[in-house]
């Protein structure tokens, strides 16, 4: 890599800071940081964020004893920084709150 990435913005801005992921696919073939709304949108059609009557065919993130649809985890961990560090996986995919 050429050029780092700031993740954090200054403690000078007033804005609230917007929680950040590390995602991987596939153990490590693809690795990416998104913001709730940039994973939406590169995923939406995928079906990743899809919601089922039937649960069980519901993709769920689990990490220990906790279980949440992919909007569910954002929505909570985007607000609560005790998801800080937790990894939660999902068949090929993991999701990390890391800012």
């Amino acid at each position: 890599m050429k050029h780092s990435i700031t993740l954090t913005e200054s403690e000078d801005s007033k804005e609230k800071q917007v929680a950040k992921y590390l995602t991987t696919w596939n153990g490590n073939d693809i690795v990416q940081v998104h913001t709730k709304e940039t994973l939406y949108n590169e995923y939406k059609e995928t079906g990743l964020f899809d919601e089922f009557d039937n649960d069980s065919q519901n993709v769920y993130f689990t990490s220990n004893y906790e279980q949440y649809l992919l909007k569910d985890y954002l929505k909570e961990s985007s607000e609560d920084d005790d998801f800080l560090g937790d990894t939660y996986y999902a068949d090929n995919m993991t999701i990390k709150k890391i800012v």
